[in-house]
């Protein structure tokens, strides 16, 4: 075969990958979770979609994102009481040692939290337990009040949320910890968990 017809050839099978692809795209889709697909899944009555690798629901009219499906963490055990604390909560205090082991964590999902309830009209301020190079609030337990609660965070050797009268205690013993607690007691606020 001389050089043109070879060239040829090759051309045509190019521009038939490229023509059998745009028809895959077009009548398969994308299958992934960067959001250019649909991959939907229920759960209590509600449908989850990925968005972005993560997972998009509507509550009350309003989309919301979660970073974990909510079968994924519903083993995490989260009292009534716990979510019931935020229902009345005009101001949330989020307390954590500066010095923490897991800050990082702990401060992205203190992000996260707040972000969440200043969309429900909660007034959120960080603090922390001890003095701090912040000069933030020093705010622990036993600050709390019924419309007032405390979210404190504290490194342990396990991962659970307890409550000590109106002050929730998120314990964590990694770094998606803080993440996967946060993401459950928001998914019991929101009724998604009950």
């Amino acid at each position: 075969m001389d050089e043109d017809k070879k060239k040829l050839v090759l051309g045509v099978i190019m521009v038939f990958f490229m023509v059998s692809s745009v028809f895959g795209v077009l009548f398969f889709g994308f299958h992934d979770n960067t959001g250019g697909g649909i991959n939907a899944q229920q759960y209590n009555g509600l449908k989850f979609t990925t968005y972005q690798n993560q997972w998009k629901v509507e509550i009350d009219g309003e989309d919301k994102l979660f970073y974990y499906y909510p079968q994924d963490i519903d083993y995490i055990d989260v009292d009534d009481s716990v979510v019931g604390t935020f229902q009345n909560a005009k101001m949330v205090y989020f307390t954590s040692d500066a010095e923490s082991a897991l800050k990082g964590p702990i401060a992205q999902s203190i992000f996260y939290f707040a972000d969440d309830l200043r969309g429900e009209n909660i007034h959120v301020v960080t603090a922390f337990t001890d003095e701090n190079e912040f000069s933030l609030p020093v705010i622990t337990c036993a600050d709390a009040t019924e419309t007032v609660p405390v979210v404190m965070y504290t490194t342990g050797n396990k991962t659970g949320v307890s409550s000590i009268g109106s002050c929730i205690v998120l314990e964590g013993d990694s770094d998606v910890s803080f993440g996967r607690l946060t993401e459950r007691i928001l998914y019991g606020y929101y009724g998604v968990i009950v």
